[in-house]
């Protein structure tokens, strides 16, 4: 049986499918210093790894503070983006003093929230020792030269051995002139006194028998 529809009149539609939206991945707090690692040592530039994120994530900073305390914190680096097992920052070591040192990550959300990570006990060579490895001949090359290596306070000792050794030399040198004029002046009394004796001998008066 057909049904006839009133003129103008439409075929009713089904209603619309709702549609879902797409549900937002939860962001997993972490704030992780992947290297350098506790105990390290550290000269020159060194790159700190690591991953910075948290909900609402705002900005990450990248500090360092002296052992054993820890207290005061000076930032060198950071940034605006969350950061996924890659580079934190860059930490230029050459100015500090030779000691251990703290690294120290935290990560800050917009409503204020933060996290952190440290690692601790790291060992900064400093400038003094950087300097001294890089003037070693054949320390770029791994190569040692010999003769070419000068051990600190070898000349030192050296001129101060030589130095000590000058009054005994001296000594020794007015003793062998002392002995030298000793024995001459011996041998001038030995001949002094076998010429006298000689003449001695030689000028006896003759006995005639009278």
């Amino acid at each position: 049986m057909t049904t006839l529809l009133p003129a103008g009149a439409q075929t009713p539609q089904p209603p619309p499918t709702p549609t879902r939206s797409p549900t937002a991945t939860p962001v997993a707090p972490i704030a992780r210093i992947v290297t350098p690692v506790r105990g390290q040592t550290l000269s020159a530039s060194v790159t700190a790894q690591g991953s910075a994120n948290m909900p609402g994530f705002s900005r990450y900073e990248v500090a360092f503070a002296i052992e054993p305390d820890a207290k005061t914190w000076q930032v060198f680096g950071g940034g605006t983006q969350p950061v996924d097992n890659g580079l934190l920052s860059t930490w230029n070591t050459r100015a500090l003093a030779a000691g251990e040192y703290a690294l120290r990550l935290q990560v800050f959300s917009a409503d204020g929230k933060s996290i952190e990570s440290v690692v601790r006990n790291l060992k900064v060579e400093g400038a003094a020792a950087a300097a001294t490895g890089a003037a070693t001949p054949g320390a770029a090359s791994g190569t040692p030269r010999p003769g070419a290596v000068a051990t600190p306070g070898l000349a030192a000792t050296a001129v101060a051995l030589d130095t000590a050794a000058i009054p005994r030399a001296f000594l020794r040198g007015a003793e062998l002139v002392g002995l030298a004029f000793a024995a001459f002046a011996a041998y001038l009394l030995a001949k002094k006194i076998v010429g006298f004796g000689i003449r001695r001998v030689f000028r006896r008066p003759i006995d005639y028998g009278n």
